[in-house]
């Protein structure tokens, strides 16, 4: 059977490039970065020209850099360690970013974590924002765009707002890096290289110079510490995200065009509920809610019939818990799928996805009696 993948939120195959240049990577930097000797100093050379790589790609070439393994790790990391005090989130950040900022206000003795509430399309005010920041807050923790519904958020007047308070802002880029261009404005940075099909095991904190980085635990090198991936992992996934970011005006034409079609045709669909901001949002990422029907066998019988796509909250699939997500934006909870469009998604992805879904919709209603 052909199969569709529409899930790249769970990873996607590395690109050509990364997989020909982790090899070679391998070849070289196999040895301890930290290793004093001539095969140590190999590896720290690689290890720092891909930080250098990646300060560079995201507009900021002085930076300091740090790998870690996975956007997971890198996110609770970024989270625990920038800058001093209490944390502020919104309603739909990852669950992981929320509870790492409650942590992180109870160690700091302040308030209680503060979550800033949304839209209905899952956007934050800069009124909200500005209400809430001030000088006694440590850190303001921000998406660039939600992984579930793809909206954007409004990042540059956050940072302004931050920037009069002396707040640092910590921009979560682990679904927008590689498939649009990044803000230029924020103080920390995480990225995951997943996003630009770059590997599944490096997760990237960047932090601009300046910024104060108090990590939870000291870690045996500036830029690769304790269980992080290997040399040859972030040398292939810096040079992918230059890779990306060099095809990323033609990517991005496609993948919004694509995107535009599943808007458009879903939300033709009776009872089906497409969500977020149609305009304003990131270009591989669709989120809808079919009602009356459960995500998980929607999910199910799509993968039946060949087409990959994922259900639930794109943090907490395995919880059986509504989405906090949709939730937060007062949408329909049940039957909700996420559509995220690989690195290679075609025309033809897309419309076999619109061939199957509104029949095969109909007929599970009909099933059910409805």
């Amino acid at each position: 059977m052909n199969r569709t993948f529409l899930a790249a939120d769970a990873g996607q195959p590395m690109a050509p490039a990364v997989v020909a240049a982790r090899r070679r990577a391998e070849l070289l930097g196999w040895a301890d970065p930290t290793l004093r000797a001539h095969e140590g100093r190999a590896s720290r050379a690689l290890l720092e020209a891909a930080a250098v790589a990646v300060g560079t790609a995201v507009g900021s070439p002085g930076s300091r850099v740090m790998f870690l393994p996975g956007s997971g790790v890198a996110l609770r990391a970024a989270v625990a360690g920038v800058g001093r005090g209490p944390a502020v989130t919104t309603a739909v950040d990852r669950q992981l970013v929320q509870q790492a900022a409650a942590q992180r206000s109870v160690r700091a003795g302040g308030p209680a974590l503060e979550v800033l509430p949304v839209d209905d399309c899952a956007r934050v005010a800069v009124q909200t924002i500005t209400d809430v920041v001030r000088p006694s807050i440590g850190l303001l923790a921000l998406q660039v765009g939600n992984p579930e519904v793809g909206t954007l958020q409004p990042v540059g007047e956050a940072h302004d707002v931050c920037r009069g308070q002396g707040v640092p802002l910590l921009l979560d880029a682990t679904m927008a890096a590689g498939r649009l261009p990044l803000p230029d404005h924020w103080d920390a940075l995480v990225l995951d290289a997943r996003s630009w099909a770059g590997g599944d095991d490096v997760g990237v904190v960047v932090l601009r110079p300046g910024v104060r980085w108090h990590p939870a635990e000291q870690p045996d090198s500036p830029l690769l510490p304790l269980g992080a991936p290997s040399v040859a992992a972030c040398a292939a996934a810096a040079l992918g995200l230059e890779q990306a970011l060099a095809d990323l005006p033609e990517r991005l034409a496609r993948d919004t065009a694509l995107t535009d079609r599943l808007w458009t045709a879903l939300g033709k669909v009776r009872d089906l509920q497409v969500h977020g901001e149609p305009h304003r949002r990131l270009p591989h990422v669709v989120g809808f809610s079919a009602l009356y029907l459960d995500a998980e066998a929607l999910l199910l019988e799509l993968d039946r019939v060949g087409i990959s796509v994922a259900s639930g909250s794109a943090c907490a699939v395995d919880s059986g818990a509504p989405s906090h997500v949709l939730a937060a934006m007062g949408a329909l909870t049940s039957g909700n799928i996420r559509v995220t469009l690989p690195m290679t998604a075609t025309d033809d992805d897309v419309d076999r996805l619109l061939d199957v879904v509104p029949p095969l919709v109909g007929r599970m209603r009909a099933e059910v009696g409805l």
